[in-house]
């Protein structure tokens, strides 16, 4: 590729400094052994020796682009040659070497014995800044001065490459160029597919035969070939390897694998499927992510839309059910809920216990609830107080009595039954009048006794052995 060597860049440094001319005047030719045209200019470049120069020629057009580029043209008609070349320079009047290309090494023969010669025109594209008021160039660049076959292909890289950021490297639509199989033979239905950024359509059904053996994988093979008028997309369908290459003329061929041919014959899709249809793209992406709404447009519940972050306030006092709350929010929410250090009853296994729950096992600042029971604060206990015994069991219960009197009249029955515990006594009085009768149970715990004392009644105890109560309870705070 041309480039400003350093000695051409001193030179138009020096001009501009000075408000003077740049004055490029000439080329010079030249035919170098050994020079490797597909690597960089070398920069400190100088010119050639005079054995390798093989032509010079004053610049026969010059034009400008835009105001930092100009054009420098050389033309060699059938009477220059014969000659080989693959180093040109551009020189300016004072003999400063200021640009150089490697070109292939290219013959310039002329006419000669009745064999006709070529034309060459070859051109220097220079770039800096103002260069079209520092060189004094008013004339535009004329269109053969111009390599329109670079311009052209310049910019089918840059739509296929716009493509390839958007579908990646290998889309298809819907059903296009998917393989089926209908009565033995496999069919590629029609559609519209993108492979690299290419952009391939199949116009109608098309049908292929089916391989001698199985299984086969099917691939779709593209590239951009050029005809007389444009360039097209141009494909093939065939049982293969999948792989990118290069063909015979330089052309760029990309390979996708769009079906994988099973070893029982049905046909496997390797398609990457979008579901654009007739609408177009921006409408399936519309529907699909639902990211393009108005500015005006606000969510609700059925419609999609712009939603506005609740407050804090509008988190605590439940305003509306327009907007959204973040997790912060959220969990500042549940904590007012259920604040810290409140204890709830937790039915299930100690592994269980959910996240943000701990037992009450008396760690890290917690009570200790293991086999206790709770009592609510107020009266006789304060918040914080504790006491009781780990295994409870149920006693006698200190000296006491129970007293019992009975009236009656005329033919009748009374009963009456005591139960106590710990070491106390049971009296009853009765007194009657008439035929009559009176029954009396006691029950006890513990060692205690009974004294009943009555006339003409019939009285029963009952014992029953010494026995406790346990009461286990686990809390959770």
């Amino acid at each position: 590729m041309p480039a400003i060597i350093n000695s051409g860049a001193a030179y138009i440094a020096a001009k501009t400094g000075a408000n003077e001319p740049v004055e490029i005047t000439q080329f010079v030719l030249a035919d170098i052994d050994g020079l490797d045209h597909t690597q960089s200019v070398n920069l400190a470049e100088v010119m050639p020796a005079a054995n390798e120069i093989v032509h010079q020629a004053a610049v026969s057009q010059k034009g400008y682009l835009t105001p930092d580029k100009v054009v420098y043209s050389l033309s060699m008609d059938t009477g220059d040659g014969d000659f080989y070349f693959n180093w040109l320079g551009l020189v300016a009047n004072d003999g400063s070497l200021v640009a150089v290309a490697y070109v292939a090494r290219t013959l310039k023969a002329a006419t000669a014995n009745g064999v006709q010669g070529n034309n060459i025109t070859r051109n220097f594209l220079l770039q800096f800044a103002d260069a079209q008021a520092s060189t004094g160039i008013t004339v535009p660049a004329e269109t053969w001065q111009i390599d329109l076959s670079a311009w052209l292909n310049a910019m089918d890289v840059r739509e296929r490459e716009s493509n390839r950021d958007i579908y990646g490297r290998a889309s298809f639509f819907g059903d296009a160029w998917k393989v089926t199989l209908d009565g033995g033979d496999y069919k590629v239905q029609p559609g519209i597919g993108y492979i690299e950024g290419i952009r391939i359509v199949n116009p109608s059904e098309m049908i292929i035969a089916a391989p001698s053996a199985l299984p086969k994988e099917l691939c779709l093979d593209v590239s951009l070939q050029k005809d007389v008028n444009q360039v097209s997309a141009v494909f093939t369908v065939y049982y293969g390897t999948p792989g990118d290459y290069v063909d015979s003329a330089g052309v760029q061929h990309y390979v996708e694998k769009i079906s994988y041919l099973l070893a029982t014959g049905d046909p496997g899709d390797r398609r990457t499927v979008y579901d654009v249809d007739d609408t177009g793209l921006i409408n399936f992406i519309q529907t699909r992510t639902n990211l393009y709404v108005s500015q005006q447009q606000y969510a609700s519940e059925t419609e999609h839309g712009i939603v506005k972050r609740a407050t804090q306030t509008q988190v605590l006092e439940r305003a509306d059910n327009e907007t959204y709350v973040s997790p912060k929010q959220l969990w500042a929410a549940l904590d007012h809920l259920i604040p810290l250090n409140v204890g709830v009853s937790w039915h299930g296994t100690i592994d269980d216990i959910p996240d943000g729950w701990a037992l009450c096992d008396g760690q890290d600042g917690r009570p200790n609830l293991i086999n206790r029971v709770i009592i609510c604060a107020g009266g006789e206990y304060s918040p914080g107080d504790t006491g009781g015994n780990d295994t409870p069991n149920t006693g006698s219960a200190g000296s006491h009595s129970h007293t019992a009197s009975t009236g009656s009249a005329g033919s009748h029955s009374h009963s009456g039954k005591a139960d106590s515990s710990g070491s106390h006594s049971h009296t009853a009085t009765t007194a009657s009048a008439g035929s009559h009768s009176h029954s009396a149970s006691t029950g006890s715990a513990g060692s205690h006794s009974h004294t009943i004392t009555v006339a003409n009644h019939t009285l029963s105890t009952s014992r029953i052995p010494s026995h406790g109560h346990n009461i286990n309870s686990v809390q959770l705070m």
